[in-house]
């Protein structure tokens, strides 16, 4: 028992540290899209930000608006991925013998040869029929 709780602990300190830096690079990417973004667009406005002096710039404005909403978004939506498959992945290279392989072994054992033969001749029948008409 206490071997599973050390995994477990194991997992969750190496999920936690790699969605943390995850998110650290999310929140600095989406600053300085912020900064970066408001200086470029801010130099051609003269002054105010929201004025429109032309339609590219309000093109340009409205695209930044919505990056400026999309961008966490995604970013934290693919951390969140991509910390679920780095520790799935984990998983299976380290306990495939004693955790997923048994498993496997259990629902094979459900089903048994006759039953494998069935569903191998309904296959072919459903494909004679199909090539006829």
């Amino acid at each position: 028992m206490n071997t599973h709780l050390a995994y477990i602990k194991k997992l969750t300190i190496l999920g936690t540290k790699t969605l943390l830096k995850c998110y650290l690079l999310a929140i600095l990417s989406t600053i300085l899209y912020l900064i970066v973004g408001y200086f470029l667009l801010r130099s051609n406005a003269d002054g105010a930000f929201f004025s429109m002096t032309g339609s590219i710039q309000t093109v340009g404005k409205f695209l930044w608006l919505i990056g400026l909403i999309l961008l966490p978004i995604l970013l934290f939506l693919f951390s969140n991925k991509y910390v679920f498959s780095t520790v799935a992945s984990k998983v299976v290279e380290e306990r495939q013998d004693d955790l997923i392989i048994p498993v496997l072994d259990k629902v094979l054992l459900v089903f048994n040869p006759t039953s494998l033969i069935l569903f191998r001749m309904r296959g072919l029948y459903f494909c004679e029929t199909q090539i006829d008409q």
